[in-house]
C-alpha cells in the first residue's frame, strides 16, 4: 500500500493531511454531530460535572461530548427557545441575553432557599459577572435561569446587580445563589418572573 506520511497507510495519512490543512485537531474532528436545540458548556475541568462527558473546547460544537468552552459561544449559537446546560465551574460573563432561552446550571433542580438546602447542592455553576435579560428592542420573554451562583462584578445599573431582568416578561428565576444583597433587579417591563 502506498504511504504518504512515513509508517502510515495512504488513507490515514490523507485524512491527517486534510485535518491539518483545515486547522482541525483530532479531537475536533471526532465531535459527533449536535442534534436538536440543546447546547452544552463546560469549563476546562470535569470536576463536579453533571451534564457533559468532556471538557469544553474552543473547537467544540455544543454537544455533550464536545461542549463549548464559553457561555458566549453557546449564546451566539442558540436561537429563541433553545436550552443551554452549563456544567459546574466558573465562567466570566457579562452578557445581554436578548432572546428567550432556558439556561440551566448544575443546580437547576436544587433549591437554595435555606442554608441546609444550599449545603446539599452539588458543585456550583458560578457566573463571575452577570446577565441582563432583554434590552430595548429585543426582549427575552419567557427566559428561564435556574441553578447558578452569581458572584463578582456587576452587569448593569449599580455595582451590586448580578441579574437584571429588564425586557423579560413571564420568565423563571429560581434555585440561584447571589453573593450579596440586591443582586436581582427588574426594570423596564421585567415582570412576572
Amino acid at each position: 500500500m502506498k504511504q504518504f506520511f512515513t509508517g502510515m497507510p495512504f488513507r490515514a495519512s490523507l485524512l491527517l493531511g486534510m485535518m491539518v490543512w483545515l486547522g482541525l485537531s483530532s479531537a475536533e474532528a471526532q465531535c459527533p454531530a449536535r442534534v436538536g436545540r440543546t447546547f452544552y458548556v463546560n469549563d476546562n475541568s470535569q470536576a463536579g460535572d453533571v451534564y457533559t462527558s468532556a471538557v469544553g473546547s474552543a473547537g467544540g460544537n455544543g454537544s455533550s461530548a464536545c461542549p463549548y468552552l464559553t457561555l458566549a459561544a453557546a449564546l451566539t449559537a442558540a436561537s429563541a427557545g433553545d436550552t443551554i446546560y452549563v456544567d459546574a465551574g466558573t465562567y466570566t460573563a457579562n452578557n445581554v441575553i436578548n432572546k428567550s432561552l432556558i439556561l440551566l446550571g448544575a443546580n437547576a433542580n436544587n433549591s437554595a432557599a435555606t442554608s441546609s438546602e444550599r449545603a446539599s447542592r452539588v458543585a456550583e455553576t458560578i457566573i463571575n459577572g452577570g446577565w441582563q435579560l432583554g434590552q430595548s428592542g429585543a426582549t427575552a420573554n419567557n427566559t428561564t435561569v435556574k441553578g447558578f451562583k452569581f458572584i463578582g462584578s456587576a452587569v448593569t445599573y449599580t455595582d451590586r446587580v448580578r441579574l437584571a431582568v429588564v425586557y423579560c416578561q413571564n420568565g423563571t428565576v429560581e434555585n440561584n445563589i447571589f453573593d450579596s444583597e440586591l443582586n436581582l433587579t427588574t426594570a423596564y417591563g421585567g415582570t412576572n418572573y
